[in-house]
């Protein structure tokens, strides 16, 4: 990967020669960068090994940002379930560490060049807050509570430590259907992908500091330009006229409007929040996971309807409100 200037989003990141080829020795604070060690195994022939690494190594920040990054789970599984595919090979249980992680990649070939397609990878936000880390020469939870959580006014948003419980008012994790209690998070390889614990009302604190329906927008206007524009071609929009943006699963982009949807899920929790064309903002957040049928699906989809109706029937609040004081 490519070495990235600050503020550049096309900008990838460089792996560092380090003498003992140890990818958790070599380290930065100075540049946007992933350490990472290239192996070869036996029996692969030597040219193959070079141009996997030669690709990887032109995947961007921008493309990690909208799932381009080469990765397509529905061919070649989801890198994130490696973990323990590579303890078993290291002979312990130890837990894998991103770092750990992303260097048992790197002689892994890409299923499609980056930027040529877009599948969604939780593995290139792994990646992303690794860069973060070396960027910033701060710890992933320290610059992100620091620089968006805090000034957003969101301050419940923490990541579990190691072999920890849950947080005092954290809400248990179930699988839909069973009232046995999951344990709390315990991926902290994957905590850039989706291992942050927050409230709603701070999520949707977050969401309104971002769009600055608030106050001071958290982005500058040209940042916030280039997390809503059209990918690069050959990506662009879907039938449906959205298109995937930077951390967002679907942009409407208008020349006077704009929204944007992300949604996610893990064992025992699945969460939704969205910006409406019409400037309102919602989160849902549910401490239950599941595949649904059919029936389930329409179950949910009502649920969701449901809450967006009785909020698009607020016309608007007085100019006093904002109940978000109610919850400090």
């Amino acid at each position: 990967m490519r070495s990235a200037r600050p503020n550049d989003i096309d900008g990838a990141t460089t792996p560092f020669e380090c003498p003992r080829c140890d990818p958790q020795r070599a380290a930065s604070r100075h540049q946007t960068s992933v350490v990472v060690g290239l192996r070869s195994s036996p029996g692969r022939p030597a040219n193959d090994v070079i141009h996997r690494a030669r690709t990887i190594y032109q995947i961007t920040v921008r493309q990690l940002l909208n799932h381009s990054g080469g990765w397509d789970h529905q061919k070649s599984g989801d890198l994130v379930s490696w973990t323990t595919k590579l303890q078993l090979e290291r002979g312990d249980r130890t837990p894998v560490s991103a770092e750990y992680l992303i260097s048992a990649t790197m002689g892994i070939k890409l299923d499609f060049d980056p930027g040529t397609d877009c599948k969604y990878s939780n593995f290139g936000y792994i990646v992303l807050g690794e860069v973060i880390e070396k960027a910033s020469g701060q710890s992933y939870e320290k610059y992100v509570k620091t620089h968006v959580l805090t000034p957003a006014g969101a301050k419940s948003g923490k990541l579990h430590p190691l072999n920890t419980g849950y947080f005092k008012n954290e809400a248990r994790r179930y699988l839909a259907g069973n009232d046995t209690e999951l344990p709390p998070w315990k991926q902290k390889y994957s905590d850039a992908a989706g291992g942050w614990a927050v409230s709603a009302i701070d999520m949707a604190r977050f969401l309104t500091a971002l769009d600055g329906s608030r106050g001071k927008a958290l982005l500058e206007e040209k940042t916030f330009r280039t997390m809503l524009e059209l990918p690069p071609k050959p990506l662009g929009p879907r039938e449906n006229g959205t298109h995937v943006g930077l951390g967002w699963d679907s942009v409407v982009l208008s020349e006077k409007q704009f929204g944007y949807f992300k949604d996610g899920n893990w064992f025992g929790m699945r969460g939704f929040m969205k910006r409406q064309t019409n400037g309102v903002n919602w989160v849902l957040l549910l401490n239950a996971s599941m595949q649904p049928d059919s029936l389930d699906a329409k179950t949910v989809a009502d649920a969701v309807q449901d809450v967006r109706k009785h909020i698009e029937e607020i016309e608007q609040f007085g100019k006093d409100t904002d109940l978000f004081k109610e919850y400090p």
